[in-house]
């Protein structure tokens, strides 16, 4: 069964550019995503370049959601970046990138450090 497990939304964007990402998700061959609400969105998308782009993402950032900087530039601290003009190919990445990280329903999986080094313990001589 095919079936819609994680939703997104475009924060600060044009009405055209969220045509665009819907027509993008709907010739995705992984159609486990979706157009969703704000307030449940599995990921949130904030164009950075809008007037008020640098409100939103400090607003997206404080829900504690993935939270991807859209923008025409880069975006250096951001952990997620979906480049415009969008791609097939740039968002089927960025949406495989987050999914391996975000559980279906929503929850933020817990992050592990990769390499993390166990604190060192002092023994007695």
């Amino acid at each position: 069964m095919n079936r819609k497990t994680h939703t997104l939304y475009m924060i600060g964007g044009s009405a055209d550019q969220t045509v665009v990402l819907t027509r993008l998700l709907d010739n995705l061959p992984d159609r486990s995503w979706q157009m969703g609400t704000a307030d449940s969105a599995d990921l949130l998308l904030v164009d950075v370049d809008s007037v008020y782009g640098h409100m939103d993402w400090l607003k997206a950032q404080s829900t504690g959601r993935p939270v991807a900087a859209v923008s025409s530039g880069d975006a250096h601290s951001a952990e997620y970046h979906l480049r415009k003009p969008f791609t097939v190919t740039a968002l089927a990445s960025l949406l495989a990138d987050v999914a391996a990280r975000v559980p279906a329903r929503g929850i933020p999986a817990p992050r592990h450090v990769a390499n993390a080094v166990e604190p060192a313990v002092a023994t007695p001589a």
